[in-house]
C-alpha cells in the first residue's frame, strides 16, 4: 500500500503493518487506520502517527515517544487488546512539537497502546494523578538544566552507549521493578 505523508513523502507499507484503532482516537473517532513511521536517528523511539486515510489531503499526524513505563491497562482494556498482561503491549505518548523544542508537550495521561502482534491499538485515559496531558519537555532535565533523554525498553531489549557499553533490561516484575544488566569494558 502506498501513502502520501507529511514528513516522509510517499511511503510503501505492507498491509499488515497498518495499526487499527477500532474506536478511533479521542477527537478523531472517524479515523481508524494509522502508520507508525520512525523518525531518522530515533532508534524507533520517536514515531510519526500518520493517518492511513485514503482521502487525498486528509492527514492526521502526531509525534509519539516510546513509554513502556506506562504499563497500566484495566482488565477491560486488556481484553479489548487481546492480551492477559500489560507488559505484552507497547505504550506511546503523544507529543505536540513546538518552537523552541523545550516548549513541546507530552501527553502521559492518554497514551496510545498497541498490541504488536495483532496491530490493534487504543488510546486510554490513565487514572493516576501522577500523569497529565501537557508535560513540558523542559520538565525532563537532568543536573545543570541539561535535557534528559528518556527511553523505554522491554525485557530482553538493550541500549548501547558509545559503542562499548550495553544496558539490557533483564526483567520487569508485576510491581514494575526493573532488573538491569550492564556490560562495559574494564577501564584501568
Amino acid at each position: 500500500m502506498k501513502f502520501e505523508t507529511k514528513y516522509f513523502g510517499t511511503v510503501e507499507v505492507p498491509p499488515d503493518e497498518v495499526i487499527t484503532f477500532p474506536n478511533g482516537l479521542f477527537g478523531f473517532e472517524e479515523e481508524r487506520s494509522f502508520l507508525l513511521l520512525p523518525f531518522a536517528g530515533s532508534d524507533g523511539n520517536m514515531l510519526c502517527l500518520q493517518s492511513a486515510a485514503t482521502l487525498p489531503g486528509l492527514y492526521r499526524h502526531e509525534s509519539l515517544f516510546s513509554a513502556s513505563q506506562l504499563s497500566a491497562c484495566s482488565s477491560e482494556e486488556l481484553r479489548e487488546m487481546e492480551v492477559k498482561d500489560s507488559h505484552a503491549l507497547c505504550y506511546y505518548v503523544l507529543c505536540v512539537v513546538r518552537e523552541p523544542v523545550q516548549e513541546s508537550t507530552l501527553n502521559f495521561k492518554c497514551p496510545v497502546v498497541v498490541n504488536p502482534d495483532s496491530r490493534r491499538a487504543i488510546q486510554v485515559i490513565l487514572e493516576s494523578d501522577a500523569y497529565h496531558m501537557r508535560h513540558r519537555l523542559a520538565e525532563f532535565q537532568g543536573k545543570g538544566g541539561h535535557p534528559m533523554l528518556i527511553l523505554g525498553r522491554k525485557a530482553g531489549e538493550s541500549l548501547t552507549i558509545g559503542g562499548d557499553i550495553s544496558i539490557t533490561v533483564l526483567s520487569v516484575d508485576s510491581g514494575g521493578n526493573v532488573s538491569l544488566g550492564i556490560q562495559a569494558p574494564k577501564r584501568c
